[in-house]
């Protein structure tokens, strides 16, 4: 069956059959695009043989014939928003598509998509704190529900269930959260998080845990277990969906997939090699492909896979498949209590494991939340089109929020952000949102990603001007100016630095390079000189390389150790530099090996204590090379330029500056940074729009080094 799967299909000529795309080779079949708006796909296929069939390069799962007839599911594995391809291995005859439409949208989504989603991340209660969210023109909050804490293990619920309505403590506040919400016209969509007593929960019967390439096994659930999903999870959406029936309420549950107790949050992220190899998956992946596998015999189990004929997107897909299946099958339980229920995910999307959790618990009519991170710092960007371009092309029923981090804004550029993110996309969504109602936050003025959980100035004006915002955009949902014309104006250089139609430069003035260390490293171990000019580690089986210098510093001054470096075929790398006092590791920045030939930069900038530190340049890893260029160690120098005040024809700003300079668009007067502004053109009419003619100026700031070179 294995080779089944593997090589190129070459696609015959195609004949419309029925509305079906039929190839001549009965093996490769394009579905009708746009069919069901999604909803749910049946193929009906003939074959005397048992079928392995992927779904636009997923294999879906390995079918038997019965009678020679096979009928295989294709939802959710993807959604109808384009042509799909089918491939069969070996030939079928694709006979019939049915499909089934799912319930219409209900009414608040249809509200949610008109007026665009307004959250805030905290909770609906007390009732002041709610008049006070409505007032300033939210729509929507999520507050962190804690739905678990206290839960007692002598009263479990039906079918094994962890959790009951009789043993949840925290249900009684949140059904209230709920009705305060209702009260105020907002819609509630508190967050469930992995906190130490939901591990507890699970502690407190067997469950299959998850192992994973380089972390071992972990006490976060196998993202695949029955007992987090059937036991725990299904349960408690389905109590908490029953509340809101009983209150007559629209809103649903944000679950947060970063597994905080677990200790290991991985799999939501996307590395290279991330999913999990426990005896349940990798049962489930050779099932898929009607493989009958000896795991005492596997050893490594990726290199198992690939041994086999297999790729890790094969792997990944087939769990991805599995999870997609398991997450549609609990929110039809959900839906049979409130069939309005909300869900959203964050992280929203990147992988896998989170691709396959959304596109379960997305129908047409019932899109899934998706919110953003990439825009914490910066704002709506070209990460945030790249996201909503895929949801697009994979065709899910979702709706994607931006989010952005408070105290990376003052409030008028807080505002002016959310707007230019709600025009763009679906909305917007706000972290750390509870800062608005302490009684004491913690206030920073200055820094480019200061902590979440603190204000640049006071809640109140935070407030004023989300209300003024959150007013506009009632008023603008779409984008209301058109696209920025940009040039470089000649009012905004400074005797520290120029722009020009390359960029932004510096003076040179500001550079101060120090020769820091020898010429010769004091030990070194395996290094050879690269045919680039570079240094390499030829690494063997189980292999460790280092190289060491000394160097002479100030204490108490700021230095950065920076360097370019590539691994290639290393197997669990670690691999970079460090920064050592005596016996201490100071600072670090290490490598991992995702399978890119590209170089990387590496850079750290510290600060010594002593008069005398070594730079370890190392590797760890089995087999490979480790290469490196270009290090350098070398003071820094704080910069830090403020442009001259911008006149009104600066609609829009063109940026290119490197490295570690930051820029920012600043009121003059407060000496607050509005927002970020990022390499391209950045727009600065929405600020305008919303809160009048502000005063404006750029400031640029960051650390400068010199590059004093010891291996090229």
């Amino acid at each position: 069956m294995r080779t089944l799967l593997t090589g190129v299909f070459l696609f015959a000529v195609m004949t419309v059959c029925g509305g079906v795309m039929k190839p001549e080779d009965g093996r490769t079949f394009r579905l009708p695009s746009g069919a069901a708006s999604g909803g749910t796909v049946t193929a009906e296929l003939r074959s005397d043989k048992p079928l392995c069939i992927r779904l636009n390069g997923k294999i879906l799962g390995y079918f038997k014939p019965d009678g020679g007839i096979i009928k295989a599911d294709f939802t959710p594995a993807v959604w109808y928003a384009a042509e799909n391809t089918v491939e069969c291995r070996p030939e079928a005859v694709l006979t019939s598509v049915s499909y089934e439409d799912t319930v219409p949208e209900p009414a608040v989504v249809t509200k949610l998509r008109r007026e665009k989603i307004r959250m805030n991340s905290s909770a609906a209660q007390p009732v002041s704190r709610a008049e006070k969210l409505r007032e300033t023109g939210f729509n929507m909050v999520m507050g962190w529900s804690g739905i678990h804490s206290g839960v007692k293990p002598d009263d479990t619920g039906k079918n094994g269930a962890l959790v009951s309505e009789n043993n949840m403590p925290r249900l009684r506040f949140l059904r209230n959260e709920i009705a305060v919400a209702k009260a105020h016209g907002l819609i509630p969509i508190p967050l469930m998080w992995y906190h130490k007593e939901t591990q507890q929960l699970m502690d407190r019967t067997a469950y299959e845990k998850c192992r994973s390439v380089g972390y071992g096994v972990q006490k976060t659930p196998c993202p695949l277990d029955s007992v987090y999903w059937d036991r725990l999870i299904k349960p408690t959406l389905k109590i908490v969906a029953g509340g809101y029936k009983e209150l007559d309420a629209s809103g649903g549950m944000m679950l947060d997939q970063e597994f905080y107790a677990g200790g290991y949050p991985g799999f939501t992220y996307g590395g290279a090699e991330d999913g999990c190899y426990c005896d349940s998956c990798m049962k489930q992946f050779f099932q898929a492909v009607g493989e009958e596998v000896d795991l005492s015999k596997a050893g490594k189990r990726l290199e198992y896979i690939v041994r086999r004929g297999y790729t890790l997107e094969d792997y990944q897909g087939v769990l991805e498949v599995r999870l997609a299946r398991k997450l549609r099958e609990i929110m039809r339980e959900v839906r049979s209590v409130k069939p309005d229920f909300l869900v959203g995910l964050m992280p929203g999307m990147g992988n896998w494991y989170t691709n396959g959790v959304a596109r379960g618990m997305a129908t047409p009519g019932m899109p899934v939340l998706i919110t953003g991170e990439g825009e914490y710092f910066i704002g709506y960007n070209q990460h945030s089109r790249e996201n909503q371009e895929k949801l697009r092309k994979w065709g899910w029923p979702a709706l994607y929020l931006p989010g952005l981090t408070i105290s990376s804004y003052n409030a008028e550029g807080l505002g002016a952000k959310t707007v230019e993110a709600a025009q763009q996309s679906d909305g917007y969504w706000l972290y750390y949102g509870e800062m608005f109602f302490s009684k004491n936050p913690r206030i920073i003025t200055d820094g480019i990603n200061p902590s979440e959980y603190a204000l640049r100035e006071s809640a109140d004006r935070y407030l004023a001007a989300m209300k003024k915002a959150n007013a506009y955009l009632e008023k603008h949902p779409a984008p209301s100016v058109p696209p920025a014309s940009c040039a470089l104006f000649p009012d905004f250089d400074s005797p520290d630095f120029k722009i020009t139609a390359d960029g932004i430069t510096f003076s040179d003035s500001a550079e101060v390079p120090v020769n820091l260390l020898t010429a010769k490293p004091r030990y070194v171990k395996g290094i050879a000189t690269s045919p680039g000019g570079g240094v390499i580690f030829n690494m063997g089986k189980q292999g460790s390389n280092q190289a060491v210098w000394s160097a002479a510093v100030e204490p108490g001054r700021k230095y950065r150790m920076a360097m370019n470096a590539k691994a290639s075929g290393l197997s669990l790398p670690v691999a970079g530099f460090r920064i050592l006092e005596g016996e201490k590791i100071i600072a670090q920045s290490l490598l991992g090996c995702d399978g890119s030939p590209d170089w990387k930069e590496l850079a750290k900038v510290f600060t010594p204590k002593t008069d005398k530190i070594r730079v370890m340049i190392l590797a760890y890893g089995e087999t490979g090379t480790f290469e490196f260029k270009d290090a350098h160690l070398a003071s820094v120098v704080p910069l830090r330029v403020t442009s001259a005040r911008l006149t009104g024809k600066n609609d829009a700003l063109k940026l290119g500056i490197g490295g570690k300079i930051y820029a920012e668009l600043v009121n003059p007067v407060t000496k607050l940074a509005y927002f970020r502004l990022i390499d391209g053109v950045n727009d600065l009419r929405l600020l305008r729009a919303i809160y009048g003619d502000l005063p404006q100026t750029v400031r640029f700031s960051g650390d400068i080094s010199g590059n004093v070179s010891f291996a090229k």
